[in-house]
């Protein structure tokens, strides 16, 4: 028997990813798949950031390098910072 606070989740999950999925969908209508695609890998950096905020883990500074060169790796596959 799954426990009522355990159905609030999986509405819940199931919300999140459907709108997860939708956004995906409505970035590849609007952006080049090339500039979307790499831009959904960048989830780590979401899960790095939230353990910051909620659970008040210590961010190593490797952590830190990986997200900056990753969200700089965004641009620059975008072509925003060399094209304008």
């Amino acid at each position: 028997m799954i426990h009522p606070l355990g159905w609030l989740f999986v509405v819940l999950a199931g919300l999140a990813g459907t709108i997860g999925t939708a956004a995906f969908y409505i970035a590849l209508s609007g952006w080049k798949v090339s500039v979307v695609v790499p831009l959904t890998a960048l989830y780590p950096a979401v899960t790095i950031l939230l353990s910051l905020l909620f659970l008040r883990e210590e961010v190593a500074l490797h952590q830190i390098i990986g997200v900056v060169l990753a969200v700089a790796a965004i641009f620059l596959i975008s072509g925003k910072i060399l094209c304008g």
